[in-house]
């Protein structure tokens, strides 16, 4: 992507000729149009506004000083008016801008701005900007949409800002060719594409989108039509330099793969990659919700065509180093396209190396396109990895990956109806494999909580009893593990799947160690090899264990999946569960999945969680004293109530010290029975 922005390096727009204005004072700017703004801006240092308005731009702004706009308190929008972009900042220039509203930018790179030095953005708000590729002319590929309202290749900073419905869209290819029909343009960054260094903190992004370009179709029949532009990261996509992402919220953002044109055979439709975040050269990104954002690769409308893939619904991590710390993803959707289409990866996908640390994979899904009567293939596309998509070196630890889904395409009628019906010409449904974790890769998975996630296969079409295609398959409701994979598993949940005909299906190699194999609904709980490094426990005979510390065929009375402390939901172990006390102290991680010490009892518990219970001591004169275990350093209160039903009484607070271990002493304040609970951070 980085050959496609030199052509913009030495097309800065030089200011307009200004005559000197009296509404500029000691950096004060109390006429709010845009003469007084561009001589101010000349003059450069701090300029505050005392005025509030909308300032429409007849060109783009060029900083080539140091400027720092202030409108704090004020209500003051800069806008483009949908035909230019509002800021180019040179290099080594800086522009800091605070309570700015920029809105209506307008340009192939970068709508709002292209920074070429250094930024600084604070409570400002980026709204309806376009960075919109060239529509080719004939024979030639249509341009690409680079970075909605910012592209970066200085420095950027943001924080508290608000960026929506900006869009990244590639230009349409040319039409004309006979032999050489133009591709779609690609889509990079619905709001922001950084190529340098980019610290985003506390912002939102809200309704961004990345779309890549439809291509043309050649003139000669039986020709091939162009490919359809590749869109990635429909708020925020990263090239060149690892960008860190802290405390955001993006929402409801989304990528959409070009469309494949053409007579009869064409090159793939465009693929979508991150519905909220690409990253194609490293990621740092901490405390972030990513929720409902979706990607859904491109259609394709030929005979013989392949539509495009859907790779991320949230994130999709390509290349480089990657690290995701406390971070939700709620919601997201990955849809492949009809006639080849695959899903991969519903919340996550993963073809770096990337480590995810006390996260939380929930609600999302991977489905499937339905199936297509232009191509070659005899099924719909397959849902794959409803949570997580691994496809090279993914570490997990202290996270949880529960009700996510993978689906499979619907199938159709191939034949258009065909009289009388033509059976053999019915397209199957696509596959649903891997509803929480599809692993091709490297996977290491420690003190996780795998539970409630489901597989379901793509529906057939049926015409009649008899007549029609077939449903799709299904296999690993919790993990599918593909033929030549590596997983290692350990201290891990794996509970209440549903769809697949075993929990855990594994092709590959896959070690498991201090693992809980639970309550599968519907299923077994295992089918494949397995390396079985003891201390497992299955509730059903399915695993082959080897160990003799491994068990199956056992009740492992675990609790619901519910907050149990820490940052991700989890499935506590009954005090009589044979997971307690089980484990072996010298393979147990420090911690359990919610930061609590092992051990905690006699042993280290087996599973993501030890089990940590409120034990009572009462003394003769009355007097009671309380223990419990949770995660060092956070604060636990105990509270108090003659019986169930009446108001709980406040008694004290404690921090749990390092050994996760609370202390509570308490002096009766009623006579007769009471009840004592502790809640947790």
């Amino acid at each position: 992507m980085r050959t496609k922005l030199n052509r913009f390096r030495n097309t800065l727009v030089s200011p307009i000729a200004l005559a000197a204005v009296t509404s500029v004072h000691a950096g004060t700017l109390t006429n709010c149009d845009e003469t007084s703004l561009r001589t101010a801006i000349i003059q450069g240092g701090v300029i505050t506004f005392a005025c509030d308005g909308v300032i429409g731009l007849t060109s783009s702004i060029v900083i080539t000083n140091d400027v720092k706009l202030d409108a704090g308190g004020r209500d003051v929008t800069l806008s483009g008016g949908g035909t230019n972009r509002i800021f180019t900042i040179s290099p080594g220039a800086r522009l800091v801008a605070t309570a700015l509203k920029l809105a209506d930018g307008y340009a192939e790179s970068g709508g709002a701005m292209h920074n070429l030095g250094t930024v600084i953005l604070q409570a400002c708000e980026l709204r309806n900007h376009q960075a919109v590729g060239t529509n080719a002319s004939a024979y030639m590929n249509g341009g690409t949409g680079l970075g909605g309202a910012v592209v970066n290749e200085g420095l950027f900073k943001a924080s508290s800002c608000i960026f929506s419905n900006n869009i990244a869209q590639g230009g349409q290819g040319g039409g004309g060719g006979v032999w050489f029909p133009g591709n779609g343009g690609d889509a990079d960054g619905g709001a922001v594409l950084s190529y340098g260094e980019c610290y985003l903190t506390n912002c939102v992004f809200v309704g961004n989108t990345a779309a890549g370009g439809d291509s043309s179709q050649s003139l000669g029949i039986g020709n091939p039509g162009g490919s359809g532009g590749t869109a990635r990261g429909g708020a925020i996509a990263v090239s060149s330099n690892r960008a860190t992402i802290v405390g955001c919220r993006l929402i409801r953002n989304r990528t959409t793969g070009g469309i494949a044109n053409g007579f009869k055979y064409a090159n793939p439709a465009g693929s979508a990659f991150g519905g909220a975040v690409y990253s194609g050269s490293g990621l740092f990104i901490v405390d972030c919700d990513i929720e409902e954002n979706s990607a859904t690769g491109g259609e394709s409308r030929v005979q013989s065509g392949s539509g495009g893939a859907a790779f991320g619904g949230g994130l999709a991590c390509v290349a480089g180093t990657n690290s995701v710390t406390d971070c939700r993803l709620f919601g997201n959707l990955a849809t492949g396209a009809q006639d080849w289409g695959p899903a991969r990866g519903g919340g996550l996908y993963n073809a770096t190396t990337t480590t995810v640390s006390r996260s939380s994979f929930l609600t999302n899904s991977a489905v499937g396109g339905r199936a297509g009567r232009t191509g070659s293939s005899t099924k719909a596309p397959d849902g794959i990895g409803g949570g997580i998509f691994n496809q090279r070196n993914l570490v997990l630890q202290q996270s949880t990956v529960a009700y996510n889904r993978a689906q499979g395409g619907n199938g159709i009628d191939g034949c258009g109806g065909c009289s009388p019906p033509a059976t053999q010409l019915y397209l199957n449904g696509g596959d649903g494999n891997g509803g929480g974790i599809f692993n091709e890769g490297a996977l290491r998975a420690t003190n996780i909580t795998i539970a409630a996630n489901e597989t379901v296969p793509g529906p057939a079409y049926v015409v009649s009893p008899g007549v029609g295609g077939l449903s799709g398959t299904t296999a690993g409701s919790a993990i599918f593990n593909q033929t030549n994979a590596v997983a290692q598993i350990a201290f891990t949940t794996i509970a209440g799947n549903t769809g697949a005909a075993t929990a855990v299906r594994t092709l590959g190699s896959l070690q498991a160690k201090g693992t809980i194999f639970s309550a599968s609904l519907q299923s077994s709980n295992y089918s494949g090899a397995i390396d079985d490094a003891g201390y497992n426990l299955s509730s059903d005979l399915s695993p082959n264990f080897t160990a003799p510390t491994s068990q199956k065929g056992i009740d492992l009375k675990l609790g619901p999946l519910a907050h149990n402390g820490g940052p991700t939901l989890t499935m506590s172990p009954r005090s009589d569960s044979p997971a307690v006390d089980a484990g072996n102290d010298s393979a147990a991680p420090l911690t359990d999945q919610r930061g609590v010490p092992r051990p905690q009892g006699a042993r280290s518990d087996i599973g993501a969680v030890e089990a940590t219970f409120l034990t009572i001591q009462r003394f003769a004169n009355g007097n009671v004293q309380l223990r419990y275990a949770g995660i060092p350093g956070s604060d636990y209160s105990i509270e108090e109530t003659p019986a169930f039903g009446q108001a709980w009484s406040p008694l004290e607070t404690k921090s749990a010290g390092t050994n996760g271990r609370i202390e509570f002493s308490n002096q009766p304040t009623s006579q007769g029975p009471r009840l004592f609970r502790v809640k947790s951070p």
